[in-house]
This record gives structure tokens, C-alpha cells and sequence, in this order.
């Protein structure tokens, strides 16, 4: 649960004890004790609701307001600085004239003071963003001014105006999808939506990139407009014709949302197939992937595994590994095989393949092979590939170093992709084992040999002396204690193993070669004082 779900009960909970008369009481004493730009902002959050609910009239503030607002403006452009609780008294001004309905008003409001502040002719006295200072919301309130433009606007010319409107007020607050701003701070529908919608669409369509955001919130607009015009089919033939990632999901999400899985699954596949970058490409291979589990389609495991070669990474090459609990004898054969497809600078994935196909000397070469440091990169063999062989040497005790080595191995997931996943996302969708029950499936552990059992064991100490030489030697603080852990996980399993104390004498050769750095060797200490 989220810590906002968390709060919400824990209120309505509370709130369920009150009547009416009790809870008045307590909102004004609580108001009472707020300075009085946050009793405004409260006060107007409770007008506004109350408003849209139907059971509170606003008053405008009328045409006074409106030209003081404009005058304030006017004099903080000139001096290039204003005051931000007067900016913000004159913008909920301008939010209780929308609220009464006095939508001329609202918009001489909003633009006298927006379009100065965002084209940065007024200065607030912030260090970055506008609402640092103010306690309004920018967002609602260029949302509202859009609307009031457009309630303004007579039908032909509302187009223009609109999107002239946009241009001057999108920069800090996003408008990207213009139509469902004005619908949700109007609580409602547009009037003459139907009319409007081909010549704001034509306009879009011809009209450069936004000068802001570039042809993210200008593609945004368009697939809107697109969408509410002609639905999937009318996104569909966007997508067809610009091969553009967010036009080609914008297309899958909406089909996805009729229900039809399969046609989502068939427009997935499509849009795979006109993706031109690769990452992209294994987004819509995955979703696909999704609908056909869902769907009972046994391609599926071809699509996993055509999104991993498109895209690799650990959770999609697992998801493929261990799709359908596969005999020891089919997992190693796909861990072969996909061994012919990993990417040279895959080590990670590499060591993992190479322990299924138990490969254990080429494993261990791939280990000794990666840094000493890095092992944050998504290729280094590091954390995943130690702690396979860790724990492949047997069981580790409750609370060991080699158990909290092998929690790097628990199950990844697979990303979500927006509305075309969620319908194969529910019990019994696409899994993502563990790296531990991967090797569990392929009876690695079993099949292992004495000699393998030395060569596991040279290579965590190769990789745990390579990170201790890392770290040190380019000082870097952070990863000491991590160097150390390394450390003392070789040296519990080498006693799992059956090798003395007495003959871990590179233990102490690590402490005396790095005595004078203190913080290392303090941390070695404490890792070492772990060991069961």
C-alpha cells in the first residue's frame, strides 16, 4: 500500500466518528492556526469543490479584478520582479471568477499574469520554478485560462486562439494534452467538441514543433486530437505513417482499451515490426508476448526471446529461461542457445548462461574478467554471477553472508507497458524466475564436480581481492564495505568447503598489504566478526 493510501485510511477512519457540525469545527480551528496565503489556498480548495459539486455559489470578483490584475502585471513586467503573494492573491482571482462562470474575466486574468511569468519577464524571487513561491497551482491555472479561451472564442476562431494561447503559456506548466485539461477543470465535457476537433487537428498538424518542448507535446496534441476525432483507427494510421514509438503505443494502448486482446495482440505485433529502434521494438514485442500467454498462443516464447535479442536484459532473458518449468535437459539447451545470441559486453548474462550449460570454468573466467569496480553497470558479472556460485557450493545458514549474497538472485520483473500489458498481468501471466531457480531446474548444484567446487572457489576470491584493489586504489569510500563483504562471503564458503583458518592466510595478507588505509581494514573487521 502506498503511504498515500496509508494516510487516506487512516483519515477516513478517524473522519467516520464525526458528524457534521463536528468536523466544521475542527476544519476552521486547523484553518485558523495556517498563515493566511495557505487559509486562501484551503479556502479556495473547498469553494472550488463545493462549486463543481453544486452546492456553493461563486461570486466573481468581476472587471475591478480583472484590471488589477492586468495593472499588477503591467508594473512587475516593467520593474522585472513582483511580489509573489500579491502574484498569487490576483491568480486566485482569477480561479474564482472560472468557478462563477465569469469566463472573460478569468481569462484577462490568467494571461495578463501567465504569459509575462512564463516568458520570463516577471521574477518572483524564485531559484528555479515559479511554484517554489507560489502556494497556486500553475498547471490548473493555465488549464483554466485554455478553457476560458476557448468558452470565449467564437466557433471559428476558437482553433487559433487556442493554440495561440498554448504557445504563450506552455513552458513551465505542461499542456500536452490540451482537450483533458480543459475537461477536468471544467468537470465536464467540451461544448461543440465535434466542430472544434478538425480544424485544431488540422492546425496541429501543420504547425512547427512547440517552441518548448519540442515534438513531445506537439505529437502529444495531435495523438489527443487523433484519438477523440477517429479513435484507434484514426491513431493507427498516425502510427502507420510516422513509425514513431508514442504514436505506435498511443495506437496498442488504445486498442487495448476496447478489450479486443486480440486485436491488441495483432497491433503489437505491427508495431513491432515499424519500430525502428530496438529498445522500442522489445517494449512491443514483451506486450505482445503478454497477449499471447493470455490468449493461449504458444508464440509467445518466441516473442520473449526476440524482445531479449532486440533488447537484453536480465528479466526478459529469465522470463524466457524459465517459461513453462522446463526439464533440466530444455533449459540448458536454451541457455545454449541463447549463448549464441548474447552481446559481447553481456557478462552478466554471460556468466549466468555459462553456469546453466554448467560451464563452470568459463563461468569463473567470466567473474575473474569484469573490474574491480563497476559492478553497479548493468554488464558486470559481479554481484549476480559471485553469489550464483556462491550459493551453488550448498545451503547457506540463516542470516550467513552467503544468504544475503544470494538475495541479489531473487525474481526480477518485467516492465509494465502502460494499458496493452495490464490485461496479462493478472494471476498466471508471464513470471520471472529467480536466478536460484534457474539453476535449481538445471540440477547445476548436483552435477557439480571437486574441481569444480576449487575453480568456484578461485574465482570469488579473484573477484573479491580485483574489487578490494578497486576500491582502494582509486579511494573510493562508498564501496569499502562492499569490498569487505566480498571478503569474508569467500572466506565463510572456503569453511563450507572444509578449508581451515589456518590455511586463509591471503585473509590476512589483504589486512597487512592495506593496513594504512583505516576505514577498509575497519570494515573488514566488521565483516569478518559476521562469520558463523
Amino acid at each position: 500500500m502506498s503511504l498515500a493510501a496509508s494516510v487516506a485510511l487512516r483519515f477516513r477512519a478517524v473522519l467516520e466518528t464525526f458528524d457534521a457540525e463536528d468536523l466544521r469545527a475542527v476544519l476552521v480551528a486547523q484553518a485558523q492556526r495556517l498563515e493566511h496565503e495557505a487559509q486562501e489556498a484551503l479556502f479556495l480548495e473547498l469553494v472550488e469543490y463545493a462549486a463543481r459539486k453544486g452546492m456553493y455559489e461563486v461570486v466573481s470578483p468581476g472587471e475591478d479584478a480583472a484590471i488589477e490584475a492586468e495593472q499588477f502585471a503591467l508594473k512587475a513586467a516593467k520593474r522585472g520582479e513582483g511580489d509573489p503573494s500579491e502574484f498569487d492573491e490576483h491568480l486566485r482571482a482569477g480561479k474564482k471568477a472560472f468557478l462563477a462562470r465569469d469566463y472573460s474575466c478569468a481569462r484577462r486574468i490568467f494571461i495578463a499574469l501567465l504569459e509575462p511569468l512564463e516568458g520570463g519577464e516577471i521574477y518572483l524571487g524564485e531559484d528555479e520554478m515559479a511554484e517554489e513561491v507560489l502556494s497556486s497551482d500553475l498547471t490548473e491555472c493555465s488549464a483554466m485560462a485554455l478553457a476560458a479561451t476557448y468558452l470565449c472564442a467564437k466557433p471559428e476562431d476558437r482553433a487559433t486562439l487556442v493554440f495561440d494561447a498554448i504557445e504563450n503559456l506552455d513552458g513551465n506548466y505542461s499542456l500536452s494534452r490540451p482537450i483533458a485539461d480543459m475537461e477536468r477543470v471544467l468537470a465536464g465535457p467540451l461544448p461543440d467538441l465535434a466542430a472544434f476537433l478538425p480544424a485544431w487537428l488540422a492546425l496541429l498538424q501543420g504547425a512547427p514543433e512547440s517552441r518548448y518542448h519540442g515534438g513531445y507535446s506537439r505529437g502529444s496534441r495531435i495523438r489527443e486530437a487523433m484519438a477523440r476525432l477517429e479513435g484507434p483507427e484514426g491513431l493507427e494510421r498516425l502510427a502507420r505513417s510516422t513509425g514513431a514509438y508514442e504514436d505506435l503505443r498511443e495506437w496498442c494502448d488504445a486498442v487495448a482499451a476496447t478489450g479486443d486482446l486480440s486485436a491488441a495482440l495483432l497491433a503489437c505485433d505491427e508495431a513491432a515490426n515499424l519500430c525502428k529502434e530496438p529498445y522500442h521494438r522489445a517494449t512491443f514485442l514483451e506486450a505482445a508476448a503478454r497477449l499471447a500467454h493470455k490468449l493461449g498462443d504458444p508464440a509467445y516464447r518466441e516473442r520473449i526471446f526476440e524482445a531479449w535479442r532486440a533488447a537484453p536484459s536480465p528479466e526478459r532473458l529469465q522470463c524466457w529461461l524459465g517459461e513453462d518449468h522446463p526439464s533440466a535437459a530444455t533449459l540448458q539447451e536454451r541457455a545454449a542457445l541463447a549463448l549464441t545470441e548474447c552481446r559481447p559486453n553481456s557478462d552478466r548474462e554471460r556468466g549466468i548462461l555459462l553456469l546453466l550449460t554448467q560451464d563452470i570454468a568459463k563461468a569463473a573466467k567470466v567473474l575473474t574478467g569484469g573490474r574491480g569496480l563497476g559492478w553497479s553497470s548493468g554488464s558486470h558479472p559481479g554481484h549476480v554471477v559471485f553469489a550464483a556460485m556462491s550459493w551453488l557450493l550448498g545451503d547457506a545458514p540463516h542470516r550467513s553472508l552467503r544468504q544475503e549474497a544470494a538475495e541479489q538472485l531473487q525474481p526480477g520483473r518485467l516492465p509494465s507497458f502502460a494499458g496493452v500489458s495490464t490485461p496479462a498481468d493478472d494471476e498466471g501471466g508471464l513470471r520471472v524466475p529467480s536466478v536460484i531457480e534457474l539453476l535449481d531446474r538445471a540440477g547445476v548444484r548436483e552435477a557439480l564436480r571437486p574441481e569444480d567446487r576449487k575453480t568456484i572457489l578461485a574465482a570469488m576470491r579473484a573477484a573479491a581481492l580485483a574489487r578490494v584493489d578497486g576500491a582502494l586504489d582509486q579511494k573510493r569510500r562508498r564501496v569499502y564495505d562492499h569490498a569487505a563483504f566480498l571478503v569474508a562471503c569467500t572466506v565463510e564458503a572456503e569453511r563450507f568447503c572444509g578449508i581451515a583458518a589456518a590455511d586463509q592466510k591471503w585473509v590476512g595478507e589483504v589486512r597487512s598489504q592495506n593496513r594504512r588505509f583505516y576505514a577498509f581494514t575497519g570494515e573488514l573487521d566488521r565483516a569478518l566478526a559476521r562469520l558463523r
